[in-house]
């Protein structure tokens, strides 16, 4: 297969074609779109194969029990993709506000790709306001879909923001910037993970989350959640909090 596609690629680069390519796709935009495009197709994949094999009546809650060898590939898939997000952006940007524009901008552009190829390939979600199990990393995440979306979106401005249309270098984030961000990443983060925990401390320590001889504890638990309200007023000040972060960037470039 590696030699197929190695043969086309030669043939296809001694073409016109293939200069006209280049030429138009300079532009590190296309090619993150494109990458982002595809690990999203990958993820819903990797989603329909999951299941079909543990909900094949259709993904719902209370989640189903999943083996714990499973949970830990899962576990360990979803620490692969946030690598390769970071790797790319590390080979794209050449300093550290580029790298992270360039990080939010792929993440976002997966993000999206995933809940579209997921509706093509499940007619799923239902509504924006249906729930989803977004990470398992360090809990379990849970929000309407129409959460993760909107936060992928900002992404994207917060992305266009930083580096500009014409990909000129990107000046320091200044320290406000830096604060502003870190508190809406965590605000969002905390809005994600604030219902199941709410949900799970009622019956486990925090610490038996990570504690191999209470994974049965709290596997019993899990299965008996069912997400009950979502914080919009958390998730909207950690998006209030990201967007300010970059204004004051813009402002700060002018």
């Amino acid at each position: 297969m590696i030699a197929v596609t190695l043969f086309f690629f030669i043939k296809f680069e001694k073409t016109n074609g293939m200069r006209l390519f280049c030429k138009f796709s300079k532009s590190r935009w296309l090619w993150f779109s494109i990458f982002g495009i595809a690990m999203g197709l990958l993820e819903a994949a990797v989603v329909v194969y999951l299941r079909e094999l543990y909900y094949p009546n259709g993904f719902n809650f209370p989640m189903t029990e999943i083996p714990i060898r499973i949970l830990g590939v899962e576990i360990l898939r979803e620490l692969a993709t946030i690598v390769m997000l970071f790797s790319i952006a590390c080979l794209a940007g050449r300093n550290i506000a580029e790298r992270l524009a360039w990080f939010l901008f792929a993440f976002a552009a997966w993000d999206l790709s995933y809940y579209l190829f997921l509706y093509l390939f499940l007619e799923w979600p239902q509504s924006l306001l249906t729930w989803d199990l977004l990470f398992l990393i360090p809990v379990a995440w849970t929000a309407p879909v129409l959460a993760p979306i909107v936060v992928s979106v900002s992404f994207i401005i917060t992305a266009f923001g930083i580096l500009g249309k014409n990909e000129s270098i990107a000046k320091p984030i200044s320290w406000i910037s830096w604060l502003l961000l870190a508190a809406g990443a965590i605000t969002l983060f905390y809005s994600f993970i604030l219902d199941y925990l709410s949900f799970m401390l009622k019956h486990i320590r925090l610490v038996d989350f990570w504690d191999s001889n209470k994974y049965d504890i709290v596997l019993t638990y899990s299965k008996q959640y069912i997400p009950n309200r979502y914080n919009w007023f958390l998730f909207v000040t950690g998006e209030v909090m990201l967007l300010g972060s970059v204004i004051f960037y813009r402002i700060r470039r002018l």
